[in-house]
């Protein structure tokens, strides 16, 4: 079991309260000290992600920043889009709507967002089941899954930890609890993933 640990940098809605939905993660690499200008250029791209929730072509799109990450670490930014269904994220994001959405600043942008950034990794994932928040989150945990019964390990998510979790969740201990399956996996090193969602560095430090 692997943990990644990552607080949100800017976001349209929540990622954790979409039952059933579909989740594109872009692993992220930003050169050091170019922080700044990685996030300028993603507020200009926020503004598509914004337009295309607005058409119900999307339910979210985040930015998190991973804790504790180096020069050495291998990525250490996330993007989230979050779609309502596999078919509504295959679906090719056009030339048009970044043109209507950035306005005059669409060529800069495009001109900068390889450069600010470079896409380590993507990764489909489903939801399979989870807890919704109850407000923004702020900090995530993002527990990686090995198993060789993927029916097995979701009856037990569901029977032994969901009930855990949601009393956690009704007690104000954790925001949000999530299971999310790999869809498309190039490797078998992982089958699943955990989320447990955080309102505040306090909440996070404080559940056991």
């Amino acid at each position: 079991m692997k943990k990644i640990f990552i607080c949100a940098a800017c976001c349209l809605l929540t990622f954790m309260s979409h039952a059933q939905s579909v989740a594109v993660v872009n692993l992220m690499k930003v050169p050091a000290g170019g922080f700044d200008a990685f996030l300028a250029n993603e507020l200009e791209w926020k503004k598509v992600h914004q337009a295309r929730v607005n058409e119900g072509k999307m339910l979210a799109w985040e930015l998190f920043y991973v804790h504790n990450s180096g020069t050495a670490s291998a990525y250490n930014c996330a993007t989230v889009d979050v779609y309502p269904s596999l078919e509504a994220s295959l679906a090719d994001l056009t030339q048009d709507e970044m043109k209507k959405a950035m306005g005059e600043k669409y060529a800069d942008v495009m001109k900068k967002t390889n450069i600010v950034r470079s896409i380590v990794y993507s990764e489909t994932l489903n939801q399979v089941m989870g807890i919704p928040s109850k407000a923004r989150d702020k900090y995530l945990v993002i527990n990686s899954m090995k198993t060789a019964d993927m029916d097995k390990y979701y009856d037990m998510e569901k029977k032994a930890y969901m009930p855990m979790y949601q009393a956690a969740v009704d007690q104000g201990k954790i925001n949000g609890w999530s299971v999310w399956g790999r869809l498309f996996p190039e490797d078998n090193n992982y089958q699943a993933y955990t989320v447990n969602a955080y309102t505040s560095a306090a909440q996070l430090n404080a559940m056991d």
